[in-house]
């Protein structure tokens, strides 16, 4: 049967693709096909590559990308896709949907976008390291109890070995700067676009997302700020209700 449209997930800073399994579950439940990869540096591709937690350059992730959606569509004969990205997946979704994907896009959903930092002792000296040392590693600029109210997620992602913990400085530094640069191909963005986030985001404030839907040039635009959560909006105790409302922003934009 044919699915009543096609998502390609991409995960965040820190994660891997398997921390979204029952977000294909749900999905796939209401009709909807689901697919995710774990980024180069990330995951099982960083376990093949044993480059955890570097990229060369930013635009890695976004072609990358581009090239992991080619392959969706052909797989599932379609001509385009929603893309759901989380975190940093945020931010490379963005980046995609501005600059590479603008006719592949059939709709953008962001939870969480890294779409800005606050200025730190830890970025600075990041950048500084990368230009000298670009694969030294760095702590975590991520306080886990700040991901989640779900202990158990907490618990998860300390306790999984392929979560990335020790990143490097060049990883950081070209995030930062896709933040910045990205801003550039916002107002590119005219598929309908879901932007969620938690009110009580540490790790990303919500004014990222509240200044990506003010942006966007889509007229079809939805912002969601789901109070007294925090950065992990789909994985945790209450996921249930974010992905719901996803399904339902779904169902509206579907047309099989």
């Amino acid at each position: 049967m044919k699915p009543r449209g096609v998502v390609v997930g991409i995960h965040g800073f820190a994660d891997h693709g398997a921390w979204y399994r029952h977000v294909g579950v749900h999905l796939a439940s209401n009709g909807y096909s689901f697919w995710i990869y774990d980024l180069r540096g990330y995951g099982m591709t960083a376990r093949r590559s044993g480059d955890e937690g570097y990229v060369e350059d930013f635009e890695e992730f976004v072609e990358d990308t581009d090239s992991f959606i080619d392959f969706v569509v052909d797989e599932e004969g379609v001509d385009d896709v929603y893309v759901l990205g989380h975190g940093v997946g945020g931010l490379i979704a963005v980046y995609y949907a501005g600059y590479l994907g603008i006719k592949r896009v059939r709709g953008l959903i962001t939870s969480g976008a890294a779409l800005l930092f606050k200025p730190s002792w830890r970025l600075a000296a990041a950048k500084v390291l990368a230009r000298i040392a670009p694969r030294s590693r760095v702590s975590l600029p991520v306080n886990p109890r700040d991901l989640s109210n779900d202990p158990e997620i907490v618990r998860r992602y300390l306790e999984d070995n392929l979560v990335v913990k020790r990143p490097t400085a060049k990883l950081l530094v070209e995030i930062v700067n896709a933040a910045n640069s990205v801003w550039s191909f916002v107002d590119r963005i005219s598929a309908p676009s879901l932007v969620m986030h938690g009110s009580e985001d540490r790790v990303v404030p919500p004014e990222a997302s509240m200044a990506l839907y003010r942006r966007l040039a889509a007229r079809d635009k939805t912002l969601r700020l789901y109070r007294g959560m925090k950065h992990e909006l789909l994985v945790g105790i209450d996921r249930a209700r974010v992905l719901n409302d996803v399904v339902k922003w779904l169902n509206k934009h579907s047309t099989t």
